[in-house]
């Protein structure tokens, strides 16, 4: 309750005093103020032409007492001009206005169902283009052509869906935050903190082993520590110039999902 009395002070105080005055769109006297508007606007040469200026009070005159000297071209031309200016507006708010209506009347997803409906179409679909996660592209196309007009999504496109929205920070843990603290000319320490109250940050090292070589690649072979939990209470102290390492950290909280792996380089990199 406090976090919707903190959030209505501060639309409130968001709001000017000015905004009250804004006509409703729907009254006659909101259609009588945007015509002295456009009237003023083509009475100052913005369309290129002149005409006279209307003149219409708040009580409204009737059209027959407004004599305008436009020609029949140019009033298609300025009609037409405004068509194309309102008309993507007009199109993108229908559609934003069907969306929230279509949220609104339908019932809430099944996480189940839609774990058992994508877990049916794992076999039938492909990423988006933007990932290249297949061994063989030239047969990956062939079976799964990537046309134009076949509406494939890009990841921008899966950010904005309903289902990525339903994945919120909040049910998340929430990532842990590794650094190096000096503590002597030679020495360094390693701290780990996360945010999210009551969380078991796990952790663990690799090391680049130089002298052993991946025969297949011929690039350096990469050693792993077991994952640890780790312990404040601990000290996590390592000389500055021992060999660079890396740290890799998550954070698990239940029922709160598994945070995203962190790492952080220690060792040559840190400052002195």
């Amino acid at each position: 309750m406090e976090d919707l009395e903190g959030f209505y002070k501060l639309i409130d105080s968001m709001i000017s005093d000015d905004w009250y005055d804004i006509l409703h769109p729907n009254t006659k006297e909101w259609e009588l103020q945007f015509q002295e508007t456009l009237d003023d606007f083509l009475y100052k040469g913005g369309a290129g032409f002149m005409c006279c200026k209307r003149k219409r009070s708040r009580q409204g005159n009737s059209d027959n007492e407004c004599t305008v000297s436009i020609d029949v071209s140019q009033r298609f031309k300025v009609t037409f001009e405004i068509m194309n200016m309102m008309e993507g507006l007009w199109l993108q708010g229908k559609r934003i206005l069907k969306g929230i209506d279509q949220c609104e009347s339908s019932r809430p997803l099944n996480m189940d169902q839609v774990v058992q409906y994508a877990m049916r179409l794992k076999g039938t679909t492909h990423s988006p283009p933007e990932n290249s996660n297949v061994t063989d592209t030239t047969w990956h196309y062939e079976l799964f052509p990537q046309y134009h007009f076949l509406g494939i999504p890009n990841v921008d496109q899966m950010h904005n869906s309903r289902l990525f929205a339903l994945s919120k920070l909040q049910e998340q843990t929430c990532a842990p935050q590794v650094t190096f603290e000096r503590i002597s000319e030679s020495m360094h320490r390693m701290r780990i903190v996360c945010s999210t109250e009551n969380s078991t940050i796990y952790y663990q090292t690799s090391r680049i082993n130089v002298n052993d070589r991946d025969p297949a690649t011929g690039q350096p072979t990469r050693s792993f520590t077991a994952p640890a939990i780790y312990n404040p209470e601990n000290k996590f102290h390592f000389r500055t110039n021992c060999e660079p390492f890396t740290v890799h950290a998550w954070a698990i909280c239940d029922p709160l999902r598994k945070s995203g792996v962190v790492q952080e380089r220690g060792a040559l990199d840190l400052p002195v």
